[in-house]
């Protein structure tokens, strides 16, 4: 029995039923409907006629309908013929769609030619006209391309988008016998056809002025493509071979930046270095970053963890140092694989300390960081920090990436870093490559048919594209060339069988990486377990994605992952988004759950977007805004809390894009966001956050009365703030919360407000106590960050506090004892310990604290902890009598916050550091700038300290008077400040200038005044240095 023939939809030509592609333009052959409307970029070309109605009105009916007809056949054998579809006529017009129901790498270029021969048709067919008629036969033509929604059942073809009614606006546009296109067209075709841009075209219906260019005439010249390879890196290898010899014979860390475009052999070429090195002794860690997806920043960390050899039993004997810093590395590396919350310095020293503890015991040690372009600034800053601190330990750091990452830093690596640039292969180096991927029976075929040199030709020496060019080949697909990966990807994915097609779409929407459990998810009533299990085998062995385990896998190629996403019709993609968000926010909170709702966020925000696309104005969108902001708010706060501030302010700013603006959460991820860059330091980008949230919230009394505060508390920081100013708000926000006693958020920054202006003027014991409400607050709203935020603000705070020095210091081991395993964040915590501790007459103790604290923001390259550390430092050895070192102590630390920016602290330490020089007998350069002619200008505390150091030299230079209008001064002054130890400092440096300049009695009452101050806080090494004095004195001695 014969076989039952079918006609080409496109080309008209004909197949055989059980034939897949059209024999004669590769058309896929339908009998039925497509399983689900399919989302793509098409091509669509217009085409109209013009002077048919002159011809009209000259014609009879029945040879003007000859002449339509033979029009109309024209057209469709033109457009099939390239490869386009017909999908209506309207009057005399042709509508047709290039890239539906197949996708090629040139619909762009098969348009144009297809408008140009069908312009040369109809003035043909014109010519062949009577001259009697009296009136001629032209076109014009319109080409546009663009997403649009395609469906086919039943034979008919239905195209849905902007790029339809674009293209029929170019056409109107159109002269007789001209074809414009727009940009995209206009840029794929160029090289084959002249171009000439013209005036932006206000079309109808468009909102804006739309680009055009006229089509010329065609071109000989052919542009090859960019140049790009895989293999045959005989120089590249070269030097990564000698970058690993310099790392391992120097002992000294190097950085390699590899770097070509995508596709073009990165990972090959880094591959073939590796195996060189294992092979040498050396160890061998690789991760790869990603654009998105859970806990991204330190997912190439994650992945060495992972991937190391014998499993984290391994990893962790591998781990040297005595037990604390032993324990808090592998802390650090747990936080990177997606465990407990860490600081991102804590992580960053964990990770340089494994490095160091891998390379001594190897030659060297290899680090490949895959991808880097997608690299969060937080990896980026991790990676340059193990270049600098590991500079004696031989690390090799290859960092692999497109050149965006140098066009976004510039810097990164150094001017040290040897830099490996790849371009394309050479002819023999591809036909070598060719041969590899292909079977012997392949290579034979290849060569008779050409296939192989046009491979070669056409891939441009890029790996990526050749490989797919070449599988494509073997699935039957003409041998058209690709413009773009992009357009290659699309050709082979619509080649796929609907169950793959639609299997990679679900995979795409999942992910870079997906599982078969969320695959099942979002499987169909009617779908089959077997059947997924053979379309993903299919996948597999197409080498469209790869497993990673037995139940994971991957895009094998992050571009094909983008191309299936956005060919998948966001009506659909939305219904998955959400399905999946589902079932990962029903999942545990255990170590991963962290990642899973990171996932969640990224899952609910897509959700978010597409239905505000499909319908603006359904209401469900408004509760889908609401569960991805708080997602992306979580998501946020959480790398916030380990101090991925860039992360953290990213996902924040997401956040807040998917509300409609003074909607839900939004005031409240203002200020968050307003906190992180604060900071980072970027005073500008704070304050916009806040206004822009009050811009947004004139209806909201809750959400303003929060965003209020919080410019209050942040003009306070930076003194543009008025006093009256501050304190009018205060009381118009108290007011109104009064009303409202609920909003928790908004009285605990009300309160940090309020703390803030009692500390700015010296009143401690106020400020403590506005804290510890601002904390209960924080509480009661169950937000620890916020909570833990604050009680290390009331820890440092104890340093200065009227309270006895045992409260503070046993506030210090409470909080602790409860964030013990954050080191960035207990550095203040020792610091103030350890000041604490010498006050009560420990100097050793405190020593030792300030050195663990020092050593911990080394490690964890805290820039503002150092500062710190040193000023704490300079007030131990202040009390131990070691004032010159003091003074070394506050200026070290001045030097470091002058250098961050922070002038008045600045001055501040300098006048500290002055009466340390004067209390050493040591000079003090340029007394009268550090300390102020009258004092003015300086912050309550140094303009008390300033004032006693000023009398204290009237004191030594015997100027009575001079000592006495200071002194009273700095007393007047002391009563505005409530800390007792600088009362009982400045008292003591009053009570020795006047001792100085012959008032002993008036000298033994400051004195006595003192040690009274310092007896009611625990200060018993103060307490013991005034009665050491006190005693001298009244032996008839003077204290030295």
């Amino acid at each position: 029995m014969a076989a039952q023939r079918i006609s080409c939809q496109a080309c008209d030509a004909s197949a055989y039923r059980d034939d897949r592609f059209c024999r004669q333009c590769g058309t896929p052959l339908t009998t039925g409907p497509s399983s689900w409307g399919s989302r793509k970029h098409v091509v669509v070309l217009f085409i109209d006629l013009i002077g048919s109605t002159a011809i009209a009105e000259r014609m009879d009916p029945e040879p003007l309908r000859v002449l339509m007809e033979r029009y109309y056949r024209a057209c469709t054998g033109i457009i099939g013929g390239h490869g386009g579809v017909v999908e209506k006529f309207i009057g005399d017009a042709v509508m047709a769609v290039f890239g539906f129901p197949l996708a090629h790498e040139d619909d762009g270029l098969r348009a144009v030619h297809a408008a140009v021969e069908t312009v040369r048709a109809v003035r043909a067919l014109s010519s062949s006209l009577s001259p009697s008629r009296g009136a001629e036969l032209d076109v014009h033509c319109g080409v546009y391309s663009g997403e649009v929604v395609a469906t086919s059942a039943g034979g008919d073809l239905r195209v849905v988008g902007d790029a339809v009614n674009t293209a029929a606006r170019l056409q109107s546009a159109a002269k007789a016998g001209e074809v414009l296109v727009g940009r995209e067209v206009a840029f794929s075709v160029r090289s084959r056809y002249e171009m000439a841009e013209i005036e932006p075209l206000v079309l109808k219906g468009k909102s804006e002025p739309v680009r055009a260019w006229l089509v010329g005439e065609p071109r000989r010249e052919r542009d090859d493509g960019h140049r790009t390879g895989l293999v045959g890196r005989a120089d590249e290898l070269r030097q990564l071979g000698d970058a690993y010899r310099h790392t391992r014979d120097g002992r000294r860390s190097h950085v390699v930046r590899v770097l070509g475009g995508p596709g073009i052999g990165k990972t090959r070429l880094v591959r073939e270095f590796l195996a060189s090195c294992q092979e040498a002794g050396a160890k061998v860690l690789t991760g790869r970053c990603h654009s998105y997806g859970k806990e991204v920043t330190y997912r190439p960390v994650a992945e060495m963890i992972d991937g190391y050899p014998g499993g984290w039993d391994a990893l962790a004997g591998g781990v040297g140092g005595v037990a604390r810093v032993r324990e808090a590395a592998l802390r650090g590396l747990r936080a990177a694989a997606g465990g407990a919350t860490l600081g991102v310095e804590e992580i960053a020293w964990a990770v340089r300390h494994w490095f160091s503890c891998l390379a001594e015991t190897a030659p060297a040690l290899v680090v490949v960081f895959d991808d880097l372009h997608w690299a969060e600034p937080t990896l980026l800053a991790l990676v340059e920090a193990a270049a600098e601190e590991l500079r004696t330990v031989p690390v090799l750091l290859v960092c692999v990436a497109r050149p965006d990452l140098m066009e976004t830093s510039p810097r990164f690596g150094g001017v040290e870093a040897t830099t490996v640039e790849l371009n394309g292969l050479a002819r023999a180096d591809m036909e070598a490559f060719l041969t590899a991927l292909s079977t012997p029976g392949e290579v034979e075929a290849h060569h008779a048919s050409d296939e192989l040199a046009w491979v070669v030709e056409a891939s441009g020496g890029n790996p990526l594209y050749a490989a797919h060019m070449l599988d494509m080949l073997r699935e039957g697909a003409p041998a058209t060339i690709p413009p773009t990966v992009n357009a290659l990807l699309s050709a082979r994915i619509d080649r796929l069988p609907d169950g793959e097609r639609t299997l990679l779409a679900r995979a795409a929407t999942i992910g870079p990486e997906f599982s078969r459990e969320l695959l099942a998810v979002l499987a169909g009533p009617d779908d089959s377990a077997r059947a997924e299990r053979a379309a993903l085998s299919s996948l597999l062995r197409r080498r469209l994605v790869e497993t990673t385990d037995g139940s994971a896998y991957r895009f094998a190629q992050a571009l094909t992952r983008d191309v299936a996403y956005a060919m998948t019709p966001k009506a659909l993609r939305l219904d998955w988004h959400t399905r999946v968000a589902d079932v990962l926010s029903r999942r545990g909170d255990g170590p991963a759950g962290h990642g899973d709702r990171t996932e969640v966020a990224y899952h609910l925000e897509a959700a978010c977007l597409l239905g505000r696309a499909l319908d603006p104005g359904a209401p469900e969108h408004g509760v889908m805004a609401l569960r991805a902001a708080r997602a992306l708010e979580g998501a946020g706060m959480r790398a916030v809390a380990r101090k991925d501030l860039s992360a953290g302010i990213a996902l924040l700013e997401r956040g807040r894009a998917v509300l409609t603006a003074g909607e839900g959460p939004y005031a409240a991820m203002s200020v968050r966001l307003s906190d992180a860059w604060l900071s980072l330091g970027d005073r500008v980008r704070a304050f916009a956050a806040l206004d822009d949230a009050g811009q947004a919230l004139a209806g909201n009394d809750r959400a303003r009365r929060l965003v209020d505060a919080s410019r209050l508390l942040l003009g306070l920081r930076f003194g543009v703030e008025a006093p009256d100013a501050v304190t009018a708000g205060c009381a118009r926000i108290a007011g109104a919360l009064l009303d409202d006693p609920e909003d928790h958020f908004g009285w605990s920054r009300l309160h940090q407000v309020q703390a803030l202006s009692a500390l700015s003027s010296g009143r401690i014991g106020q400020a403590e106590s506005e804290l510890r409400l601002a904390t209960a607050r924080a509480r009661a709203m169950g937000d620890e960050y916020e909570e833990k935020r604050l009680l290390i603000a009331h820890c440092e705070l104890a340093q200065w506090s009227p309270e006895h020095v045992d409260t503070g210091i046993e506030l210090c081991v409470q909080v602790a004892s409860r964030y013990g395993g954050d080191r960035a964040f207990l550095v203040p915590v020792l610091v103030t310990r350890a000041r604490l501790t010498a006050l009560r007459g420990d100097i050793g103790e405190a020593r030792q604290l300030l050195a663990t604290a020092g050593a911990d923001a080394e490690e964890l390259r805290l820039t503002l902890a150092r500062a710190s550390v040193a000023q704490a430092r300079g007030a131990v050895e202040s009390l131990a009598g070691d004032h010159a070192e003091a003074a070394r102590c506050f200026e070290r630390a001045a030097r470091v916050l002058a250098a961050a920016g922070h002038a008045m602290a600045t001055q501040t330490l300098l006048v500290s550091a002055a009466r340390e020089r004067v209390r050493a007998g040591l000079p003090v350069a340029h007394l009268d700038g550090v300390l102020g002619g009258g004092a003015a200008g300086l912050e309550p505390r140094a303009e008390v300290i300033a004032l006693a150091v000023r009398a204290r030299v009237a004191g030594g230079a015997g100027d009575a008077d001079t000592v006495m209008r200071l002194g009273s001064a700095a007393v007047e002054r002391l009563g505005r400040v409530d800390d007792p130890v600088l009362h009982a400092e400045v008292l003591f440096d009053l009570a020795e200038a006047t001792d100085l300049c012959g008032h002993p009695g008036y000298a033994a009452e400051l004195a006595e005044r003192a040690r009274e101050h310092y007896r009611a806080r625990g200060v018993r090494q103060g307490e013991a240095t005034v009665t050491g004095w006190l005693v001298a004195r009244r032996g008839g001695g003077r204290p030295g």
